[in-house]
């Protein structure tokens, strides 16, 4: 943007002009204040007005008094952010993003904007503070979790009892526990799970998803990767609380809360679809826009047409067929369960090749799609057509990197049967699938893996 463009968005906010800000040669910043100020902790670069930077940045992150909702007694977003009376996050996307622009030429990943810098020492001291945390015996129990999606209407809640080890980590209870419960597209955005006690934030590691890209910077800024954390370094006692962002700018919210704790003698670490209520919602569709479709869908058959056009449109029920009789309250229990096992039995997906859809700009132009990803070895790129309700021929693709000869880590995977996290051990054939028990494995033979196992003919 430009800098008179900058200075207008500025002026809008009530916020200085570069112009007012202190000399190059000054360490020092105007606070949102109005307060000429040296940080505690972080450094300014030269070329770096700090004019749309939140006031909390000037404190010391050892010792600051992080933003909390009295409302709803959380702390989210790293206590960064100030909180509105009704518990929501105080962001201005023109602020964010105007920071983003004014900053993000002044510094580089060897010497990140101040916002960084001070969210490092949080994360710092998060994950020493995590190191503490006695999982030995919760992880070897069975969580009863409810788990809901935040805002919704009265009569249009979207609700999920499901039962899972408290051994699963967050990365792959998100990838192949919550992305099929709630009928959202793996690996096509990224996520983060929320302690609200401290604000602290955990999200797929090397994600290059766009939303990731575009948003983050109003997200947060940063998260600790999620895949050496489980759901009992939070989750210790019925009533505890998490929660989970999906898709960074639209902000699905949901929260995961513990109704019981199975002890050890009486779990099994299977993942189970115990019970729910409300359609799947629609991936790649705001929150909010949602939330009003949803509170005025009932008042017409204008709007109820309108909650469709959206729903059919959206990235989760691409494909299927307009139902003008569409039950949004309906939640199948096998149907769900069945999309869980299927995505148990199959590779954590790879954060780093994360969907992305591409358009075939000419019929027959496959190599005009472009995918912007960072492979790695035993990794491949795969484009599927994204199916037409009509029946047409797909002129838009979905491209994924996805592990074809790299295995999962068998400590941050799950049983391709079950979804246990226990004792695991690969497949003596194709090393590519990991088993709790001989029993699951043969089940999990019998359902399919045969056709794709490299190994011996039985097992």
């Amino acid at each position: 943007m430009m800098d008179a463009e900058l200075a207008r968005m500025m002026g809008a906010l009530g916020r200085p002009s570069r112009a007012a800000a202190a000399p190059s040669t000054d360490p020092r910043r105007t606070t949102p204040k109005g307060e000429l100020k040296m940080p505690k902790f972080v450094k300014f670069h030269p070329e770096d007005p700090a004019t749309l930077l939140n006031e909390v940045f000037w404190e010391d992150p050892n010792d600051f008094e992080p933003y909390h909702s009295d409302f709803t007694g959380r702390t989210i977003y790293w206590g960064t952010v100030p909180m509105r009376e009704n518990g929501h996050a105080d962001i201005n996307p023109w602020e964010f993003g105007g920071r983003t622009m004014e900053s993000q030429q002044a510094y580089t990943k060897d010497s990140p904007r101040p916002e960084i810098q001070f969210i490092n020492v949080l994360m710092e001291k998060k994950k020493a503070a995590m190191k503490e945390v006695d999982i030995s015996e919760l992880s070897k129990r069975d969580y009863t979790l409810d788990i809901h999606v935040e805002y919704m209407p009265e009569t249009k809640k979207i609700e999920r009892k499901i039962r899972v080890s408290g051994g699963l980590s967050l990365a792959v209870f998100s990838d192949k526990v919550m992305k099929p419960l709630f009928g959202l597209v793996r690996n096509l955005h990224a996520h983060i799970f929320q302690d609200f006690s401290d604000g602290s934030q955990f999200g797929p590691r090397d994600s290059n998803a766009i939303d990731v890209i575009h948003h983050l910077d109003k997200t947060g800024y940063a998260y600790i990767p999620d895949d050496e954390y489980t759901l009992a370094h939070f989750l210790r006692k019925p009533g505890d609380e998490l929660g989970y962002l999906y898709d960074f700018g639209d902000n699905w919210h949901f929260l995961i809360k513990v109704a019981e704790i199975a002890p050890v003698e009486e779990s099994t670490g299977k993942v189970v679809v115990l019970g729910g209520t409300g359609a799947h919602p629609p991936d790649g569709v705001a929150s909010w826009r949602w939330i009003d479709l949803m509170q005025k869908v009932d008042a017409s058959a204008k709007d109820r047409k309108a909650a469709l056009d959206v729903l059919y449109e959206s990235s989760g029920y691409a494909g299927q067929r307009w139902d003008p009789h569409f039950d949004f309250a309906e939640f199948s229990v096998p149907a769900t369960q069945r999309a869980v096992a299927a995505a148990v039995a199959s590779k954590l997906s790879v954060p780093g090749g994360a969907k992305h859809f591409s358009a075939l700009l000419a019929a027959g132009a496959d190599d005009a799609l472009v995918y912007p990803s960072t492979l790695k070895k035993g990794q491949r790129l795969v484009r599927t057509p994204v199916p037409r309700a009509d029946g047409a021929p797909a002129r838009v693709f979905m491209e994924e990197g996805v592990a074809q000869e790299r295995r999962d880590n068998p400590a941050n995977t799950a049983c391709a049967n079950c979804g246990s996290p226990h004792g695991l051990k690969a497949c003596s054939g194709c090393k590519q699938r990991y088993y709790c028990s001989r029993s699951c494995q043969r089940a999990n033979w019998a359902q399919g893996h045969k056709k794709v196992c490299t190994g011996g003919k039985s097992k």
